[in-house]
């Protein structure tokens, strides 16, 4: 009985993880689906453009959601993200480098560059907490999840600030920081 019982409620559960699992194959033949943001030797990281949504928007204030993927080749995994990203665009590129122009008008271009990269180095104006996580191999078996991240501050050096520029770019088609792609 309790065997019985066991069988029909094993696939309802986890019918969903079923459902949505995701393969490398998936990623790299959807690219209008997931657009390749980053990459290097050892990962390649995905955002998903649709999943891309404001949840706050009172400028200079923004508040972005978004479903990234990130595949990790050296432990054979994919990991979706659902992370939150907080902007404050009175530290983006834009404002910052209007404001080192007004605030130094002699200084040279080098000194305004230098200066700007020690300022957005000091506050990028953005912040991310990752919400959750799920974990899947590279053939789409689906692993598990793993629990909410806290709220950090985004170095304007680390990947997170580039993943964070082009999700900002990508929804109000307008830069935030400095975007490298790929």
């Amino acid at each position: 009985m309790i065997k019985r019982l066991l069988a029909i409620l094993f696939p309802i559960v986890l019918m969903p993880y079923m459902i949505f699992a995701i393969s490398l194959s998936t990623i790299q033949n959807n690219p209008s689906q997931y657009e390749k943001v980053l990459e290097n030797a050892a990962f390649t990281i995905y955002v998903d453009p649709n999943s891309i949504e404001s949840l706050h928007y009172s400028p200079p204030y923004y508040t972005l959601k978004a479903k990234y993927y990130q595949i990790s080749y050296s432990q054979e995994m994919i990991f979706e993200f659902n992370i939150v990203f907080d902007y404050d665009y009175n530290y983006s590129l834009e404002t910052m480098s209007k404001k080192i122009v007004k605030d130094y008008p002699y200084y040279s271009e080098a000194e305004k560059f230098k200066l700007l990269i020690q300022s957005m180095f000091k506050n990028s104006g953005m912040t991310l907490c990752i919400n959750k996580t799920h974990v899947w191999t590279l053939d789409g078996s689906y692993i598990g999840t793993s629990p909410p991240d806290h709220r950090i501050k985004c170095n304007s050096r680390s990947n997170f600030y580039k993943l964070g520029s082009y999700i900002f770019s990508k929804y109000y088609d307008r830069t935030f920081g400095i975007i490298t792609i790929k």
